[in-house]
């Protein structure tokens, strides 16, 4: 199934245009990125797999995607999203140095205790012991923080031009952790980690992190987040290296494309490679690279790794980590042989290797290559969850270094799979901007985001997990890891996930039914659906999909689901995280009461589509009821500005965001004299001047709800510059699909990232602005591409 392009001839025809223009529709090398802002994750759709996962959690601005990808190191890194799996990030599973020198030495200036709890101040909600481990650190459930934190008492002074080395070995944690500094003197932490899930051995390049240098005494502060969660910590030490034996790459320079990521690198003996890396199957990574210029000196390839690790043969490794296996395999000549290192800092000194692997370390391997130049290095990485048989995973890991020409022949694969899934999407006639100052970006810009955003969307499809939840996922965003929904489906938002699966129904409507299917089966008796609790795209979802395929049937099985569900919401319009306890009867949020009313009016529709006669006469009742509670929740006046959140209990009222607000103008049945209050709201934020528009925090269903309510009533010039202004300051953010924007100089992702939103009022928009909405297949029937 998500291995083809699977598309309705209707659909083609209403879609595409069958005079469509090829030459508008880019192929997959037509979108390569370079630079300092490309992306860099990579994914199939159906795959568990995703190269360059990426933290979120880092503050907005601060390290993007290819900062935090990429090094000197030339790394390879994967995320594999495992259900139930608490870590899914593997950072540097294969690294590339020039071996330039004999063996050196490491040495230890700092060494804490882990033996003595006294030495550490950990928070109130926070509990410390020593155990066989290590120190063992535990976050109480019943803590008023989510947050604790774990401070060495003593301040750290240190030559860090010597030892510039923090390195810490965690062999357990179900918590979010990250690791602060606080210089004495200074007025702020410097975050050397930031908060991210995680196991095994980790160094850090203090100065590197924090401009650091000489002499200098700070603290240190570990942050846990989750309550009732722990984290035991084994080793944590300040370390040099007296003489380095390996070393990394003076320069380099990546490259993405949607079917590989590629790479070159130069070194001091002026040694040269190129290679790349990409997705050889759903379960197999292939990084393969050669030597195009030789020096002096050789190349080493290494890996990273955190579990246990047993040597297959002489050029093969498995390693179990408790939630997933995963294979390495590679050509290793008769004179090449694995040596193992406990840490980074062994590594690259050449110190204390190995035979035997530690539970957490380094594997690195320095006779893989041929002499003579120009002969491709294959290295593969086979990963599957642990249930299956390891001997069927040994072999598939090992099918590309065996048959070196097939790997030509997959890579061709993949470029073809993408450059036919661009044929497929909706093709829009012109990406201009006419309407607001264009700010430098080109309708080529603008044209290349738009299929990047589809081929973004395609990567995010999840195969179904036979064991946990039998149903594909469109996911929130595979390379941010996000899984903060139900536990069953976990990658999933109750809010991104429905807007990505109506979206994927016009490259795969099979794939949208049955991930649609799969989260509506996950509501339970009481209509609630676990995890982060969103606004309402459910009833909007299930009829476009209807419309797009004439599946009454499935249409007809979901029904008592997205009754449960919608008679829950209308309970309960406001958001949760995590915790369901926390539901209040009270607080009201207009944005989960403008999707609840526009999902009512779904409902509605799908009741007579179902010929409920009875049912339709109640959503009709119902959505009336709820539009006048609306009205009296949001407007203490009727003529007055709207705002966003109200308590029934005390009748307080907040503000909230504009955006978040004027939604509300999607309501087909709001009129005057509260509409004048509505506008007025959005025309006192809105500046087309500004980036987005000048609102804050403009997140896709927010905006889009806004924009369709400026059209249906008439304000087209406003709609079109709010659209115009959206579609160009996500193409200035690089562009990078997030969950939502600070409107800055240029605009920068925030929130979840990447995320289905950005990518969704990305294609939304364009298409919009081209007369042509997605959420009424029938506009789209009679679509030419000129």
């Amino acid at each position: 199934m998500y291995h083809r392009i699977k598309i309705a001839t209707l659909l083609l025809l209403a879609i595409s245009g069958i005079a469509a223009s090829h030459a508008q529709i880019p192929r997959s090398s037509d979108l390569e990125e370079s630079g300092p802002d490309q992306r860099r994750d990579l994914s199939l759709p159906g795959s568990r797999l995703v190269i360059n996962p990426y933290n979120f959690r880092i503050p907005p601005g601060q390290k993007n995607a290819s900062a935090y990808s990429n090094s000197p190191m030339i790394p390879l890194n994967a995320g594999y999203l495992s259900t139930r799996a608490p870590h899914r990030e593997l950072p540097d599973i294969n690294v590339l140095h020039l071996q330039q020198a004999s063996p050196g030495h490491t040495f230890v200036t700092w060494q804490a205790s882990l033996e003595d709890p006294s030495i550490w101040e950990p928070s109130d909600g926070i509990s410390v012991q020593v155990s066989e481990q290590g120190l063992e650190a535990h976050i109480s459930k019943q803590t008023r923080q989510d947050v604790q934190s774990l401070r060495f008492k003593e301040p750290i002074t240190a030559d860090l031009d010597d030892s510039r080395y923090l390195e810490i070995v965690i062999p357990q944690a179900s918590s979010l952790w990250a690791v602060k500094l606080h210089r004495v003197g200074d007025a702020s932490d410097r975050t050397i980690r930031q908060e991210n899930t995680g196991t095994g051995t980790y160094c850090f390049d203090i100065p590197a992190e924090t401009g650091w240098k000489g002499r200098q005494s700070f603290e240190l502060t570990i942050y846990l987040i989750g309550r009732g969660t722990d984290m035991v910590m084994s080793h944590l030490s300040l370390r040099g290296i007296k003489k380095k034996s390996l070393f990394m790459a003076d320069e380099f320079h990546t490259q993405w494309e949607p079917h590989q990521l590629s790479f070159q690198g130069s070194y001091a003996d002026g040694t040269s490679i190129a290679g790349f890396d990409f997705l050889y199957d759903n379960e197999t990574l292939v990084r393969s690279f050669r030597v195009t210029k030789p020096g002096k000196s050789p190349i080493v390839t290494s890996g990273k790794y955190n579990g246990a690790l047993v040597k297959i043969n002489r050029s093969t490794l498995l390693i179990q980590s408790g939630h997933y296996n995963y294979v390495v395999s590679f050509k290793l000549p008769s004179a090449g042989e694995i040596t193992f290192y406990r840490n980074y800092t062994d590594l690259v000194a050449g110190q204390n290797p190995l035979i035997s692997p530690p539970e957490t370390g380094y594997w690195s391997v320095s006779g893989i290559f041929d002499s003579s130049p120009d002969t491709n290095i294959l290295i593969s990485y086979s990963f599957a969850d642990p249930y299956l048989p390891t001997d069927s995973l040994i072999k598939r890991a090992q099918q590309p270094t065996a048959n070196p020409s097939i790997v030509g022949k997959q890579l061709q694969k993949r470029r073809l799979f993408w450059d036919d899934l661009l044929k497929s999407v909706p093709h829009p006639s012109h990406f201009d901007i006419h309407e607001v100052e264009s700010k430098g970006v080109e309708p080529a810009d603008i044209r290349k985001a738009y299929y990047k955003a589809w081929v973004f969307l395609a990567m995010n499809v999840l195969s179904s997990d036979p064991t946990n939840f039998p149903y594909p996922q469109i996911v929130t965003g595979k390379p941010s890891l996000w899984a903060e929904g139900h536990s069953d489906a976990p990658f999933s938002a109750a809010w991104e996930s429905f807007i990505g699966m109506q979206l994927y129904a016009y490259i795969d409507p099979e794939v949208s039914w049955a991930a649609f299917s799969g989260l509506m089966s996950l509501v339970d008796d009481t209509g609630v659906l676990g995890g982060e609790s969103l606004p309402s795209r459910k009833a909007q979802t299930a009829l476009l999909l209807y419309r797009l395929t004439g599946d009454k049937d499935k249409l007809a099985q979901n029904y008592p689901a997205l009754k449960r569900y919608m008679n829950w919401r209308l309970r309960y319009p406001m958001w949760v995280y995590k915790e369901v306890s926390l539901l209040s009867e009270t607080q009201k949020d207009a944005d989960f009461v403008v999707s609840a009313l526009i999902d009512l009016q779904a409902l509605d529709t799908i009741a007579s589509i179902l010929a409920l006669p009875a049912d339709q006469t109640m959503w009709t009742a119902k959505r009336q009821q709820f539009f006048n509670h609306y009205l009296s929740w949001f407007w203490e006046q009727p003529d007055a500005i709207p705002v966003q959140l109200y308590d029934t209990e005390t009748k307080r009222r907040a503000a909230g965001h504009a955006i978040w607000v004027t939604s509300g103008l999607a309501i087909d049945v709001l009129t005057y004299p509260q509409l004048t209050g509505m506008m007025k709201l959005f025309n006192e934020q809105f500046d087309p001047g500004e980036n987005f528009a000048g609102f804050p925090m403009p997140k896709y269903p927010e905006m889009a709800f806004t924009a369709r309510g400026l059209l249906a009533r008439g304000h087209r010039a406003q709609a079109r510059q709010l659209m115009e202004c959206g579609v160009r300051d996500i193409v200035r953010s690089g562009p990078i699909f997030a969950e939502q924007y600070v409107p800055g100089f240029p605009p920068y992702g925030d929130g979840v990232r990447p995320s289905i939103f950005g990518m969704a009022q990305l294609i939304d928009f364009v298409l919009l602005l081209g007369g042509k909405d997605y959420l009424s297949p029938v506009s789209l029937r009679t679509d030419r591409v000129k």
